[in-house]
């Protein structure tokens, strides 16, 4: 982005301030909220029957349809009064994303702590996923502002709500998961180590 088209902007949060970006982004036109609405419209009235697709993802992408129509209704009737914009976001966005490190370097050491395993393994663990989280978040934030800018707000309600921290939940989940099941597959047969489970 050009140096004169965006502005990085501090705000106080918690007991330090934190860094985003604002930067003036697009409406849509009548023709691309008209094309964004019949496709939302057809995605979510096909995807769900076709039984290739697994139930899980058929419902998520109704979900995603659901707050992406209700996105289109509102641009198509009160495009006038939409309240928000990139620097909203952008505050909304860090704070709910600096809040998830927060709570990964805080409760999944407390989630690991039953586990018979060394102190040393279980930090490494929580440091692999903050740092995941944070690459993931700082990325996944460059490509929110890219598309507000250049395609439209319309955008940010799917944006936040279905790919947004909300998505923050299935990795963390996943991969202490995927570390206790390994874990748990070492461990088998090992009764004594299993005593710390009951």
């Amino acid at each position: 982005m050009p140096p004169d088209t965006l502005q990085i902007v501090q705000e106080p949060f918690l007991f330090r301030h934190v860094y985003m970006i604002d930067r003036i982004g697009k409406f849509p036109g009548a023709l691309f909220l008209l094309i964004t609405l019949i496709v939302t419209l057809l995605v979510m009235v096909i995807v769900p029957h076709l039984k290739k697709i697994p139930k899980s993802f058929g419902t998520w992408i109704s979900f995603a349809g659901a707050v992406n129509l209700t996105s289109c209704l509102f641009f198509l009737f009160f495009s006038s009064r939409f309240p928000y914009d990139i620097r909203i976001f952008s505050e909304l966005y860090v704070e709910t994303q600096v809040i998830i490190w927060f709570l990964i370097a805080f409760i999944l050491p407390m989630a690991l702590a039953p586990f018979p395993i060394n102190i040393f393994l279980k930090a490494g663990v929580t440091g692999l996923i903050l740092f995941y989280s944070v690459i993931f978040g700082c990325a996944r934030y460059i490509i929110f502002l890219y598309i507000l800018t250049k395609h439209s707000y319309l955008f940010m309600a799917p944006l936040f709500f279905v790919f947004g921290p909300l998505v923050d939940s299935i990795y963390i989940i996943g991969l202490y998961s995927l570390f206790i099941s390994l874990f748990a597959a070492k461990m088998k047969g090992v009764m004594t180590q299993w005593r710390w489970s009951y």
